[in-house]
């Protein structure tokens, strides 16, 4: 059986009110027509029937309440038919006129879907009928003759054919109920299928019918119009403000597509609308992708744009500039000796101002210019130590280092490019010598090279963006060193980060031990 509990517990008292319906029937006539007929006995029998039959129906009434038993379908049906046949036998026999009673039986017993049931219930009726004709015929003496057998023939014929006629009914209530089922089955499956579909949707999908009320939703639209609840049923309108483009075209537009963006929430949201068929309750289907960080990278590709086509500019006025400077240099080399401390002091501002404009045209020249490297076995500690050596030699300063990683697979001019932009800023803001730092060494399958100085920090406003252009600016350059140390790592593959306080600053460079991976 496919029934539900619910259809199941429908079906035992539509049962139970039917038998009890026809019993109630029999009763009063057999009652009314036959009573002062009976005999002792059958006065008797039809006493003890109508009492047990009457018990019997409150005991099923207030068990079938309580528990599920399998005698509230089964066990009934042969009482009733047990009853039948006692009335069968005390209103004449072969010649009783309610044979059709077992025929009502077969009936009610039709309304289970269940063919074997019925086909017994039929046999049973069948041989109740006859044991009551033949018991009848006994206790009269009287003789059946060839014409009884044949009424008696006929009469369980059509019983059989009664039976055989609910046994189809019910083989294709079954096959119904079997299709039904499938269909169930698959249309539920299909609305989870519906249901785990729109909920893992990131794009926030709202189906509205024509008075714009919120027919469903996923848990990405609740995000998105501030929610947590459900608001079916609920107006667009009254939960949210609609840009007025959308509104007329809701109003008046017979388009079946629109698209608008739409800020909700802090957020930059690309909505798309779509008119659904006519003939389903929905008439609009909305969905809300979030193109916010979409803008903040067309933006960010446009920032780019502008400082390449700067940078060219740069790269451009930078090349004109040094070949001037070039020749100012060397015109100042050859001048004569100065002749007074005045000409001097001014021969020595003068070199000074071309050494610094070099170092300017150096460092845009090595920011616009893109890195390709080309890396090779290298001894860390004999590149730090040459390297640390002509700073020192050249700003006669005192820098404490310590190496315990020896060969690495890297490009060593990227490495002393990074070296000397991080060792000449630390010397700027160290107060004093012997206050530079300088560690390398491994840790797992990294190497570590850190640059710790004694300086006052980094202010807080240009933290977030210490490696950008022009931000790092001093008083001898323009703000691209940390920049090209930024553009080297992400060429090459490491990692740089800093941690700083009013105490001072180290700068932490990482890498893979194995190489550079391209």
């Amino acid at each position: 059986m496919l029934l539900t509990p619910n259809a199941k517990q429908q079906n035992v008292q539509l049962i139970f009110w039917c038998r009890l319906f026809y019993f109630i029937a029999l009763i009063i006539i057999i009652g009314s027509f036959y009573f002062e007929s009976f005999t002792d006995l059958e006065e008797s029998l039809f006493l003890s029937v109508v009492i047990t039959s009457l018990l019997l129906f409150s005991l099923q009434w207030f068990l079938q309440h309580r528990i599920e038993l399998t005698f509230q379908f089964y066990l009934p049906f042969l009482m009733d038919m047990l009853f039948i046949a006692i009335f069968v036998f005390i209103t004449g026999g072969l010649n009783s006129p309610f044979v059709f009673a077992f025929g009502l039986v077969i009936v009610v017993a039709g309304s289970q879907p269940s063919t074997l049931f019925i086909m017994i219930t039929t046999l049973a009726a069948c041989i109740f009928y006859i044991c009551s004709a033949y018991l009848y015929a006994w206790q009269w003496d009287s003789q059946l003759f060839v014409e009884d057998t044949l009424s008696m023939l006929l009469q369980t014929s059509a019983l059989l054919l009664v039976g055989g006629i609910m046994s189809t009914l019910a083989k294709r209530q079954i096959r119904l109920e079997q299709t039904t089922h499938v269909v169930v089955s698959k249309h539920r499956n299909l609305q989870e299928q519906h249901r785990q579909l729109i909920e893992s949707m990131q794009e926030g999908v709202l189906v509205l019918d024509e008075k714009l009320r919120i027919q469903d939703s996923n848990q990405a639209a609740l995000d998105f119009l501030g929610y947590k609840n459900n608001i079916q049923t609920r107006q667009l309108r009254k939960l949210i403000s609609i840009p007025t483009t959308l509104q007329q075209f809701f109003n008046k537009s017979h388009d079946n597509k629109f698209q608008c963006e739409w800020p909700l929430n802090d957020r930059n949201c690309l909505l798309n609308v779509v008119r659904l068929p006519n003939e389903n309750e929905a008439m609009w289907l909305l969905t809300m992708v979030d193109v916010s960080k979409i803008r903040q990278l067309e933006q960010h590709i446009a920032q780019q744009d502008k400082l390449a086509t700067l940078g060219r500019m740069a790269s451009m006025l930078a090349h004109e500039i040094r070949n001037p400077l070039q020749t100012i240099s060397q015109a100042a080399e050859i001048m004569q000796p100065a002749t007074s401390a005045q000409d001097q002091e001014m021969r020595n501002i003068m070199q000074e101002e071309i050494e610094r404009l070099k170092r300017l045209v150096s460092d845009i020249l090595g920011y616009v210019q893109p890195f390709q490297p080309k890396p090779s076995m290298v001894n860390m500690c004999e590149l730090i130590t040459a390297n640390i050596k002509k700073i020192e030699l050249q700003n006669k300063s005192d820098i404490q280092y310590q190496c315990k990683v020896k060969e690495v697979y890297l490009d060593k001019d990227h490495l002393r490019l990074v070296l000397d932009n991080l060792i000449h800023n630390a010397i700027r803001v160290s107060p004093q010598k012997k206050s530079i730092y300088i560690k390398v060494y491994q840790k797992k399958d990294q190497w570590i090279l850190t640059i710790r100085d004694k300086g006052s920090g980094i202010p807080q406003n240009i933290q977030d963006h210490l490696f950008e252009p022009f931000v790092s600016q001093s008083d001898i350059g323009i703000g691209l060193g940390l920049a090209t140390v930024w553009q080297i790592c992400q060429a090459n593959h490491w990692h740089i980060h800093f941690k700083t306080s009013e105490k001072g600053t180290c700068f932490t460079l990482e890498g893979i031990m194995e190489g550079y991976h391209g």
